[in-house]
Order: C-alpha cells, then structure tokens, then sequence
C-alpha cells in the first residue's frame, strides 16, 4: 500500500525530535525515508524525474505545512536554512504511537554526533 502524505507525520516528528537545534528540510527528507518502509509503488519514479513518488510525498508534507498546521512542529527561517521543531503537541503524539507494535515506520536513525543532537 502506498504511503501517503498523513502517513509521514509521525515518523517525521520521530526524526524531528531527535534534533535539538532543529532539523533543515534537505536533513528530514532521506532521513523520514531511512524511517519508514517504502514500498514498490512509493519507489516508482516520478514522469518529471525529480525522484519517486515518496520524494514527492515528502515535499508535500514539507510544503503543505501540514507539522505546522497541526500544531505538532514549527518551521523557522534562518540563515542558511530554515529548521524543524517539534512542539509540546509533537512530543505527545510521538510518545503517545512510539510503542505501538501497529507503527508502519521503524526508529528514526541515530543522528551524527556532530549535528547537534540530544545525548
């Protein structure tokens, strides 16, 4: 079954919060696809050819504003990059899914020590 773009959320969030000095949107999205399983209809290449049908979902959920719509992160723009991160509303929905055996997503990767991550 494909993914679709609600399906991204929580695994989004799940990468988010692992960055304490946020998340850029060029950091999110291979590290969603680490996060989830994508299937073979997710892996079918776009006809533009500006990557795969997942790609694209992400940058959906990227330009939809759909975190910040819901309240469960905040984007801000910086210099040179705009950042992900998750509000208080984020981390609940993440603690509330992180160990449900249902989850369609594996853990998020653990992130480089140079990047300024949480311990």
């Amino acid at each position: 079954m494909a993914t679709h773009e609600s399906d991204l959320v929580v695994p989004a969030l799940t990468v988010i919060a692992r960055f304490r000095d946020g998340v850029s949107v060029s950091e999110l999205a291979p590290l969603i696809r680490l996060t989830i399983r994508p299937d073979a209809e997710d892996r079918e290449p776009l006809a533009s050819g500006r990557g795969d049908r997942l790609s694209q979902k992400i940058r959906n959920l990227v330009s939809h504003r759909t975190l910040e719509r819901q309240g469960l992160a905040r984007f801000v723009s910086g210099a040179p990059a705009g950042r992900f991160f998750i509000t208080k509303k984020g981390e609940a929905m993440v603690a509330l899914v992180d160990g449900s055996p249902q989850r369609r997503f594996r853990p998020a990767p653990e992130p480089p020590v140079d990047a300024g991550l949480f311990a």
